[in-house]
């Protein structure tokens, strides 16, 4: 799981971008449907051009990098990223599409996950866990 933060950072020092805020999140499922939530969600906000990107074990197999997400902040105190990934290989199901949604709160560093699976309306994993939050 190391490689989540090493390569988050590694795209960080290229890009140069200055006033980042990471959340180093451990998630827990909160439900049977093992395997959508991953068990770490790395998000870099760059607090200044309100963007942000983010690595997690699914994000990491298929594109070997941070992608860039839908960043969204919130009134609240809280920030919403949101991305999509397309013709996930699911074993006995071919492909699917996924929506993933991360709720951030900036003041107690608690996230959310959900997850909404293409062709499957009853089945919405979700997941939640505490982050780290560091300033670059």
């Amino acid at each position: 799981m190391r490689w989540l933060v090493i390569s988050a950072l590694s795209v960080l020092a290229v890009t140069g971008a200055a006033a980042e805020t990471i959340y180093d999140c451990e998630m827990k499922n909160n439900q049977r449907v093992y395997g959508w939530i991953p068990e770490r969600l790395v998000i870099i906000v760059d607090e200044q051009d309100s963007t942000a990107m983010a690595i997690d074990d699914y994000i990491n197999h298929y594109y070997d990098k941070p992608i860039p997400v839908t960043y969204k902040d919130l009134r609240n105190g809280k920030f919403r990223v949101t991305w999509k990934h397309e013709d996930m290989k699911v074993r006995g199901s071919g492909a699917i599409s996924a929506t993933y949604s991360a709720l951030v709160s900036k003041k107690t560093g608690r996230a959310q996950m959900r997850v909404r699976l293409g062709g499957a309306a009853d089945n919405r994993p979700s997941g939640q866990g505490p982050c780290k939050i560091s300033k670059r």
